[in-house]
């Protein structure tokens, strides 16, 4: 698997870029935007860790670059920076993760690994968080923010998904919730991933709620 590092202090570059070939990475570092673009285009990375502040400009601005041209490559910030200005804006340009500055290596090789396996679990649903849409080859599929909410509860929990769990997840809440408006947002995002994938990845779990089948 191979990372670009895009950051430009040199002594953290060496020392987490050790750490993640120890850790079986083949690292690609850019120390500036205008490099870090063209890695992008020579070595096709499956993920990159991002730095916010670099000589040439602002990570955000790289991270729209990329989000324009794919919207599945998992993108990790990597920042000392640790205001809720600065996190909005990085989810905001399509960031995946934000990790602050001084960080355990260790959580972010476990962050990592969970953002490259959603990844490969789900390679062929190309999820958009920005527009809020999935992308069958050319033809985009608009998700509302609930589907999108539920979309993403299924995609990265990885077991049985509760009714309970789906209300609370769209709603903020479980205190009143109808099971069977739980069953009616699952209809919905079932018909848009039938577009998809061609079949209905959503299985019924009776008497437990529903669980995320592995695409074909």
């Amino acid at each position: 698997m191979i990372i670009l590092l895009v950051e430009d202090d040199s002594d953290l570059a060496a020392a987490l870029g050790w750490s993640l070939k120890s850790e079986g990475f083949d690292i690609k570092r850019a120390e500036c935007l205008e490099a870090a673009k063209q890695l992008l285009n020579d070595e096709a990375p499956d993920l990159v860790l991002l730095d916010v502040m670099l000589p040439d400009g602002e990570g955000y601005e790289f991270c729209e670059y990329i989000r324009n041209r794919d919207a599945q490559l998992p993108v990790i910030f990597l920042t000392a920076l640790d205001g809720e200005k600065e996190v909005v804006k990085a989810f905001g340009a399509g960031a995946d993760d934000y990790v602050t500055k001084p960080f355990r290596t260790a959580e972010l090789v476990a962050r990592i690994r969970s953002k490259l396996r959603l990844r490969q679990r789900h390679g062929d649903l190309n999820i958009d968080a920005n527009r809020l849409c999935l992308w069958n080859k050319d033809e985009r599929i608009d998700l509302s923010p609930n589907e999108y909410r539920l979309l993403k509860l299924f995609t990265e929990h990885g077991g049985v998904i509760s009714r309970e769990q789906i209300m609370k997840s769209i709603f903020d809440t479980d205190e009143y919730a109808d099971p069977n408006t739980a069953s009616v947002y699952v209809k919905r995002l079932r018909d848009k991933l039938k577009q998809v994938y061609g079949h209905d990845p959503i299985q019924t779990v009776r008497g437990e709620g529903y669980r995320w089948e592995e695409a074909e």
